[in-house]
């Protein structure tokens, strides 16, 4: 007999169902079965099935925002850039007065 023909049991569901119900490919949903972090499952039949109530309590799950405050440092935009000061002596430039280089550009010295 096919395992399509065979009905899963009641509760459970098949892993392509499954597939289909979190948004998965099968291909992802067997490797996230191998690393522990997708829903839970187990094997009838030497077939993989999923309970139902899992399946949907994973996908709320994921769908869910998080509310770590270690998370909320990781959306933190990155500090912005401070372009090095570069100090030229006369002495270097001739007789021309000392400039400060910032980001490539030519501004005159504050003091």
């Amino acid at each position: 007999m096919r395992r399509t023909e065979l009905p899963a049991p009641a509760g459970y569901i098949w892993s392509d169902e499954a597939s289909r119900m979190t948004g998965l490919v099968l291909k992802t949903l067997y490797n996230y079965r191998h690393k522990g972090i997708g829903p839970p499952s187990t094997t009838y039949r030497r077939k993989v099935i999923y309970k139902l109530t899992d399946v949907k309590g994973w996908v709320a799950e994921q769908l869910a925002p998080v509310e770590d405050p270690e998370r909320l440092r990781e959306s933190r935009p990155p500090e912005p850039r401070q372009a090095p000061v570069l100090h030229y002596p006369v002495r270097l430039l001739g007789c021309l007065p000392t400039f400060q280089l910032f980001a490539g550009d030519l501004v005159p010295p504050l003091g």
